[in-house]
């Protein structure tokens, strides 16, 4: 029997747990899982609330049976879709999903059949609710946030008069009356949105002065200062703080943070702390990692001239992407770099074999003949590369061709 479970949180991981001791369960799914589930499920990078690509995957593996506990897919009929597609499923379908995804509706239907509630009260004029509410900066706030995140996830439907410089406004009344952090930490993220960069860091900056400091709130200056160009020594201070959050042995928690940092000090040549960065978050993920990053790692390996390391990364990524060509093209400078010229020519080979007209196959085939003392043979090469729009290659001809 094959059960899939949607979902990457403690919930599903429990759930998972427990399914594991069903001798007729034959193989797990998790979508998409975490780095912790990995010994009790199959890990399948497909988001939770993406139905459509969840519903295919169930039906092209044939799953036997489905388990859907995440509010967001539910709301968004992930059990309807399961179900419609003959798959037995665990969980509520979408008009039921709703008395957790709507609080209006749960709201009434407890009023309507009596069951204890709250006071509350339903509006669909935020102006009625701000003149209602004994909490203003409260109104304020999560008007500027409904605002923010209706702008963020559908900026081509424009909704009345929302924009970004209103929900600003509206924010900055909350402030007014009540300087929260968490205010001040949406504030930025609107100033952000509109990229005014240097208020957005203000905020920021900010609200890492304050009890609201995260190793979420340090990233969002570093990416901000990223953006405004600052020196790469600031950058990499704030991402310190961010990581500095986290104590080893790291989970996935830190995971992001130590990839950013890595990517980071790869750019401005900090090979062997970045390195450590990747391993780290290799670690914290339990390995499961993609193509780019073996490439990324590559890369770092070879800017801090550990070869052998730059080989088995871009190796692995091939292995995960074989028919990309960039890797291959790195594979090949890296056998040229430690003088394998042959085994750069055989993996250019394979790569014209992929796209014929790929310019840059033929310079660095042209290179590799050099190293084996074959001029004729290079120029012939750089000559084809020129021929087929190869930008880099005019100095080559001038220096070894004429």
């Amino acid at each position: 029997m094959k059960v899939l479970v949607v979902g990457g949180g403690g919930r599903e991981h429990a759930i998972i747990k427990k399914l594991r001791e069903n001798p007729e369960i034959t193989q797990l799914f998790a979508l998409p899982g975490n780095g912790g589930m990995t010994d009790d499920a199959v890990c399948v990078p497909i988001g939770a609330t993406d139905v459509a690509a969840i519903t295919e995957f169930a039906k092209k593996e044939s799953i036997d049976f489905a388990v859907v506990t995440p509010d967001d897919p539910l709301a968004l009929g992930c059990v309807d879709a399961l179900e419609d597609a003959g798959i037995p499923s665990f969980g509520p379908r979408k008009n039921a999903a709703i008395i957790e995804s709507s609080k209006a509706f749960s709201k009434e239907l407890m009023a309507k059949y009596h069951i204890p509630t709250a006071a509350y009260e339903i509006f669909t004029d935020l102006d009625k609710a701000l003149e209602v509410a004994d909490a203003k900066d409260d109104v304020y706030y999560n008007r500027a946030k409904l605002i923010y995140t209706y702008l963020l996830q559908q900026p081509d439907k424009p909704y009345k008069d929302w924009c970004y410089d209103k929900a600003l406004k509206e924010v900055r009344e909350g402030i007014a009356l009540n300087p929260l952090p968490v205010y001040v930490q949406m504030e930025g993220d609107i100033q952000f949105a509109r990229q005014d960069y240097p208020a957005a860091l203000a905020c920021y900056e900010q609200v890492n002065c304050s009890n609201l400091a995260s190793a979420a709130t340090f990233f969002c200056a570093a990416r901000t200062k990223e953006l405004m160009k600052a020196p790469a020594e600031e950058i990499l201070a704030l991402m310190d703080s961010c990581v500095t959050r986290f104590t080893p042995p790291y989970t996935e928690q830190a995971a992001p943070y130590l990839l950013a940092r890595a990517q980071v000090r790869a750019n401005v040549g900090k090979a062997r702390e970045a390195l450590r960065d990747y391993d780290d978050y290799f670690n914290a993920v339990d390995g499961q990692v993609n193509d780019l990053f073996y490439y990324y790692r590559e890369q770092a390996a070879l800017q801090g001239k550990q070869y052998q390391r730059a080989l088995d990364d871009i190796n692995k990524a091939i292995e995960l992407k074989p028919e990309d060509l960039i890797y291959k093209a790195e594979l090949a400078v890296i056998n040229i770099r430690v003088g394998r010229s042959e085994e750069a020519l055989s993996v250019l080979q394979e790569a014209l074999a992929i796209d014929p007209d790929y310019s840059e196959a033929y310079r660095l085939m042209g290179l590799a003949h050099l190293q084996l003392k074959q001029q004729e043979k290079a120029c012939d090469c750089f000559a084809k590369a020129k021929a087929l729009g190869d930008p880099n290659v005019d100095v080559l001809i001038e220096k070894h061709c004429k």
